[in-house]
């Protein structure tokens, strides 16, 4: 897309538990502004034990949460892993937002890197979800 529309100025906002996600993006995507939460604390890891033992953390996340999946709502378009709820709902957002066009929603298939979509993981065959 970059290389198709020079003129076009691309935003992508950026959300991760991996502190290191900025870094990763922003070496890849050279001429591309990304948007990342310099404020927010990211752990790497699978939260929900962490905040289940501390009810200030589990505040603090679930602000966080709520934040950012209004602003993925907010997007033109989300690309993101079909196991990430943020993702999910975010991109369904963002959808509705659309005008229910769903091409602006965009999961993948984390191991296999190929176009996936999120109800593939409730049994649906992806051919009857992709248009």
């Amino acid at each position: 897309m970059i290389f198709k529309y020079p003129q076009k100025k691309i935003l992508i906002f950026l959300s991760s538990d991996d502190p290191n996600a900025i870094e990763h993006i922003q070496a890849g995507l050279v001429g591309v502004d990304v948007r990342w939460d310099e404020l927010e604390k990211r752990y790497n890891n699978f939260n929900a034990g962490m905040v289940a033992q501390n009810p200030a953390l589990a505040l603090q996340e679930s602000i966080t949460a709520g934040k950012n999946i209004s602003l993925l709502g907010e997007c033109d378009y989300l690309i993101g892993m079909r196991h990430a709820q943020f993702t999910w709902l975010g991109g369904l957002l963002a959808v509705f937002n659309h005008g229910l066009e769903a091409n602006r929603h965009i999961m993948l298939d984390p191991y296999t890197g190929l176009r996936s979509h999120w109800a593939i993981l409730y049994g649906f065959p992806l051919s009857t979800l992709l248009l």
